[in-house]
């Protein structure tokens, strides 16, 4: 087959660790298919593109949720006789002429309709997604719970469902490769603190995280906040929250990590915390775990599925109970070396070529069928 494949959200956090490992692992998993994959600029196809003889790297231009790309798409299929096409985000061509497979993340704008940050957004989201839900031959989800929301809000069937877990990188699970002093120079970290990283979206419940920072202090455990990722559209301002709890000692914003910095960051890291209230996956706890950081999750949407016993489960809610299960961590060295280990283990078994494997197993399940 000549599969499509569009990579133009490869920049991007989370979708974009999702597109980059799928463009590597995609040819070398099923080199008996061709694979084209579509990126916004030739800078990107540099940056992200396979490299795979089965592979072709081409710019497909035309801007993400544009209407241009509406009409230039089912062109582009045709010149490139694709006989399937992976729309690797709800954002998929609704006129395609071939076979259509779409990646569904989440459905936050289903169930949190208000942390869209317009009306014309949140109406563009529901649309697409429910077009595009129906226009697929075959949908994708990276977690079961993300699987259940499709059946539940959206109707669709199950059997039209493939779950397709996420992975992780085999460098997460190396010593780091960077000391803590010269990450410590370049980020301006404590020596010794908990992570957060990622967006700062009203579903990543990040009040509350700082509720717990605060709770922390009054017990004296004066633990400082590292909070990294980079800026996306339309975050909320968390300046005001830090201001009115006095944590502007205990939390230091570090916005961007450098790629190759990642690892370690979470590798020197006491803990890592997830407060989300909604997730697809939550990749950054797959991440920490690897590094052998212990982790703190919500008990909300997707986490428990990826955490498994590797990780405390803590209420979304409960500032006390986040605050609770960080102290846990603090005190207990013995805890913190068993979560090392289970934490390890639990993410070994999350691998990017498994996730192209069954991404792969899709497309031929499709083509068989029709």
């Amino acid at each position: 087959m000549r599969i499509g494949f569009d990579a133009r959200l490869a920049h991007w956090p989370g979708i974009g660790r999702y597109i980059q490992a799928l463009a590597k692992h995609l040819p070398e998993i099923g080199p008996r298919h061709e694979y084209i994959f579509y990126f916004t600029t030739a800078e990107a196809c540099h940056l992200y593109g396979s490299q795979h003889p089965r592979a072709t790297n081409m710019v497909f231009p035309s801007p993400v949720f544009s209407l241009q790309e509406q009409w230039q798409w089912p062109q582009r299929i045709r010149q490139d006789r694709l006989n399937l096409f992976h729309a690797t985000h709800y954002v998929a061509p609704l006129l395609t002429p071939c076979a259509l497979v779409v990646t569904i993340h989440d459905l936050v704008g289903f169930r949190y309709p208000d942390a869209m940050f317009s009306r014309l957004a949140r109406l563009y989201n529901h649309w697409m997604t429910k077009t595009a839900v129906w226009r697929a031959a075959h949908l994708i989800a990276n977690s079961h719970f993300t699987g259940r929301e499709l059946q539940m809000h959206l109707s669709v069937q199950p059997d039209k469902i493939t779950v397709t877990h996420l992975g992780v990188d085999p460098g997460y699970f190396d010593p780091p490769g960077v000391e803590l002093t010269i990450l410590q120079e370049r980020y301006k970290i404590p020596e010794q603190y908990i992570l957060y990283l990622g967006t700062r979206k009203p579903w990543k419940n990040l009040p509350v995280l700082l509720a717990a920072l605060q709770q922390l202090r009054k017990q004296g455990e004066p633990i400082k906040l590292v909070m990294a990722g980079k800026n996306a559209q339309h975050q909320m301002d968390l300046s005001e929250t830090i201001h009115q709890m006095d944590l502007h000692d205990q939390v230091r914003e570090v916005g961007y990590i450098a790629e190759d910095d990642i690892p370690a960051i979470y590798a020197y890291a006491t803990a890592f915390v997830l407060p989300s209230y909604y997730e697809g996956f939550g990749l950054p706890i797959l991440e920490a775990m690897a590094a052998g950081t212990p982790v703190v999750a919500s008990q909300a949407a997707s986490l428990p599925e990826v955490v498994g016993t590797a990780g405390l489960i803590v209420n979304a809610n409960t500032p006390t109970g986040f605050a609770a299960a960080i102290t846990r961590i603090l005190r207990e060295p013995d805890l913190r070396m068993s979560m090392r280990q289970q934490g390890r283990a639990r993410a070994s078994q999350f691998t990017w070529e498994a996730c192209a494997a069954k991404t792969i197993s899709v497309y031929e399940q499709i083509r068989d069928s029709s």
